[in-house]
């Protein structure tokens, strides 16, 4: 991966699993496809889904000051139902493509374990999960550590959302962005500089 191209950037509206494998060259760059959870993979935060009850948690949040620590307790106290989360249909059937190709698929989610678990159990295609724990928020630096250990520097494709997901893309090979807005998509364009940016929408902007 020694080439380094000058800044390219595509914004699609849910691009089929065919377009999408296209664009992003993965015939001839056939790199571990990482994706992130809430805001990515689905339409919103799996946190979403242990209310109200995760209010009988806040009182761990402000005795611990760790959302680490609270995510794990809601997510094993209150179990999620990974079939009743609002996935994103059209990447779940990028992914079942680049299955059938071999190409690596990684669950990387600051969700902690016991949810990313189940949603990977469901869906049933990823190879590896990497997820919060009880001490580590699996968020920004944590999550580009993970993946750099694992798999190297610019060696992976990373799907992320939000501002915490520009400490990700720095390390990986192309940027993929889901819905971002368009004082974000200038944000990674500057922090991302000569990185393959893709821009993929959901909605209509």
């Amino acid at each position: 991966m020694k080439e380094r191209m000058l800044q390219e950037l595509r914004a699609l509206y849910r691009p089929s699993p065919e377009e999408l494998f296209k664009i992003l060259d993965l015939g001839r760059v056939s790199l571990p496809i990482c994706i992130d959870l809430d805001f990515t993979l689905l339409q919103s935060s799996s946190l979403y889904f242990f209310f109200p009850q995760a209010f009988f948690g806040l009182p761990k949040l402000l005795y611990t000051q760790s959302w680490a620590a609270f995510k794990w307790w809601v997510s094993m106290k209150y179990p999620i139902n990974p079939e009743t989360l609002p996935y994103r249909s059209f990447l779940i059937d990028f992914l079942k493509l680049c299955k059938t190709q071999n190409i690596p698929l990684v669950l990387a989610t600051g969700a902690s374990y016991p949810t990313a678990y189940a949603v990977g159990a469901y869906l049933n295609c990823f190879d590896h999960i990497i997820s919060s724990t009880q001490t580590i928020h699996c968020v920004g630096s944590a999550k580009a550590k993970a993946l750099v250990d694992l798999y190297g520097e610019n060696k992976f494709y990373y799907f992320g959302d939000n501002k915490k997901d520009l400490l990700v893309w720095k390390h990986a090979y192309s940027v993929v962005a889901l819905d971002p807005s368009d004082a974000f998509s200038k944000r990674i364009k500057n922090f991302c500089a000569e990185k393959r940016c893709f821009f993929l929408y959901d909605r209509v902007k």
